[in-house]
């Protein structure tokens, strides 16, 4: 009876688990960083933008990281009524993280070793990923036209983690605004 009671508890911690692991399935590496002479707050009126030189990918991002600022509380401004100004990019790209390389040549004992003959196929493996960037300047530094970043949030993972689940995404994001923070960290299924 009690090793019955051992074995379905064993089952029931093995089943959760699985289903724990199993909802894990994106991870993310998450970087913040804040320049120690400044320090933002949730109080201070913020404006959100993308760059002057903004892609298609950094404007449709905007609309998600300012409902989520706003859903945090953050005190949302126009830019003359601003204390920062949050610029937020998105940026995909490949990495090669490896390359294989078969090589073929042909060997005669007649001519003493290896004949000049030989072919080499190479193939790179890769990988995508998906950044997304907030970049935390003084407004006083933007209308100098000498934007100083005082706190850069960044999270890469899987382009497909930013797609699928945007919020998830940026509320990552959000949660380190103004901290030093650096993590290995997982994104849930939605």
């Amino acid at each position: 009876m009690r090793c019955n009671r051992v074995i379905r508890s064993l089952a029931i911690g093995i089943f959760a688990a699985c289903i724990c692991l199993s909802g894990c399935r994106y991870s993310a590496g998450l970087l913040a960083r804040q320049d120690p002479a400044y320090t933002p707050t949730k109080a201070d009126p913020l404006f959100v933008t993308v760059g002057v030189h903004s892609s298609i990918q950094d404007r449709q991002m905007l609309p998600l990281v300012r409902q989520e600022f706003q859903a945090e509380g953050f005190n949302l401004a126009d830019f003359d009524n601003s204390k920062w100004v949050l610029v937020v990019g998105r940026d995909d790209r490949t990495i090669v993280t490896g390359t294989t390389s078969n090589s073929v040549g042909i060997a005669s004992p007649a001519l003493g070793g290896l004949l000049g003959v030989s072919t080499t196929k190479t193939h790179d493996e890769t990988e995508k990923l998906g950044d997304v960037i907030l970049s935390l300047v003084t407004k006083e530094s933007v209308v100098r036209g000498d934007p100083i970043e005082i706190w850069q949030g960044k999270i890469t993972t899987d382009p497909e983690a930013i797609n699928d689940q945007p919020k998830t995404v940026i509320r990552a994001l959000v949660d380190q605004y103004g901290k030093n923070f650096e993590d290995d960290i997982r994104l849930p299924n939605k």
